[in-house]
């Protein structure tokens, strides 16, 4: 919390310096600085980081008056700089050298390392995947209409799915933190591809955007094991369907990733934020589906084994604090070399629940083929 604190601080000194005669306690000062937005704090930031002499602090501080402050304020700093002597200068340089130290622990720069990629800024997440032929051993005689009856329909059990999985980079270092800071985004979509009767309608499509702080210790354990990865992140999933069947909910996620040889494992678990009930399923405020960890869980535990262009890898999830077996999924994937260098063949399957939000509480069991688009990770 305090690295979060930093910026506010800083500015809050610089801005202190020039109203001292108006505000005269520091919680005062950093509530004025709360009225700016972070373009003029990070501008503040950088004014900060360029006053290498005392004789750049009139043009510094005439710089900060440009900056859409306070109108009050504004005028003070513009004369600021011509008062800068005896017991005001003095404070001044006191204020900046405190500056200058803290400025100096802080990284602000939001240019990205792009050594750590290969070819592109835009990373590869998730799965990246496109199965055309996907069958459901389990019959879905009822889906829920817009208009919340439920009518028999011909779901098919033969559909396709895909996810298209993206990381973009924002910060390297963010805060100093020694963590990289990405904007993620992933789509998952179930289609009635084969279904004529409905117009081969895209059942649901799921959209997940994160925020996502990720470190890469890369610390050995015990036993060749190395902590490779650790992933906090704050995520929103929504199915943008009307009510009563639009579907989502939010959460806070950390992921802990461990490697030894071929193997990479590891563990994600979540805390959902708590949304009020609705008054009744029309209502457009309120949790779309409270019942949702009851059928999907709360944690997930995943293995993958890779060597000579073949992959396979399990995936349980659940609810560790009230585990039953007739809950979360399980899911299967073998992926091996194709003709082409650019995508893989795949191999899925998946059992139980959540595999997409509009079938969060109906259970399916499917087996999909198709082909894995080539990435590479974070």
């Amino acid at each position: 919390m305090k690295k979060f604190l930093l910026f506010p601080i800083i500015t809050a000194i610089v801005v202190s310096s020039i109203c001292a005669d108006e505000i005269s306690s520091k919680n005062e000062i950093v509530k004025k600085v709360r009225e700016l937005n972070s373009e003029d704090r990070k501008k503040v930031l950088k004014m900060i980081q360029n006053l290498n002499t005392k004789t750049k602090i009139k043009t510094a501080v005439n710089e900060i008056a440009n900056m859409g402050l306070a109108e009050s304020l504004e005028n003070r700093a513009k004369n600021f700089g011509k008062t800068l002597k005896g017991e005001d200068k003095s404070t001044f340089d006191e204020i900046y050298a405190d500056v200058k130290k803290q400025f100096s622990k802080l990284n602000v720069d939001d240019r990205f390392d792009k050594s750590k990629f290969k070819d592109s800024f835009i990373i590869p997440y998730k799965k990246n995947y496109i199965l055309p032929v996907v069958y459901d051993t389990n019959e879905h005689k009822y889906i829920q209409d817009g208009d919340g009856s439920r009518r028999a329909k011909n779901r098919k059990r033969f559909e396709a799915k895909m996810q298209i999985s993206l990381l973009f980079p924002i910060y390297s270092n963010f805060l100093s933190t020694g963590g990289d800071l990405y904007y993620g985004y992933t789509a998952f979509s179930v289609w009635q591809i084969y279904n004529s009767e409905t117009s081969a309608e895209f059942r649901d499509t799921n959209h997940q955007p994160e925020l996502i702080l990720h470190f890469n210790p890369n610390l050995e354990l015990f036993n060749d094991i190395i902590l490779s990865d650790i992933l906090t992140a704050i995520i929103h999933q929504s199915n943008g369907q009307n009510i009563p069947n639009s579907r989502s909910w939010n959460r806070f996620n950390l992921e802990v990733k461990f490697k030894k040889d071929n193997f990479t494992f590891g563990t994600n678990f979540w805390y959902r934020w708590d949304e009020d009930k609705k008054s009744d399923k029309y209502d457009t405020q309120g949790d779309d589906n409270p019942d949702l960890e009851d059928y999907i869980g709360k944690a997930n535990i995943y293995l993958n084994y890779q060597k000579n262009g073949y992959s396979f890898g399990i995936e349980h999830q659940n609810d560790p604090y009230r585990y039953n077996i007739k809950y979360g999924h399980t899911q299967l994937d073998f992926i091996f070399p194709s003709f082409n260098k650019n995508f893989k063949w795949y191999l899925q399957y998946f059992n139980g629940y959540g595999e997409s939000l509009i079938d969060y509480n109906d259970r399916v069991n499917k087996i999909g083929i198709g082909v894995y688009i080539n990435e590479w990770s974070i």
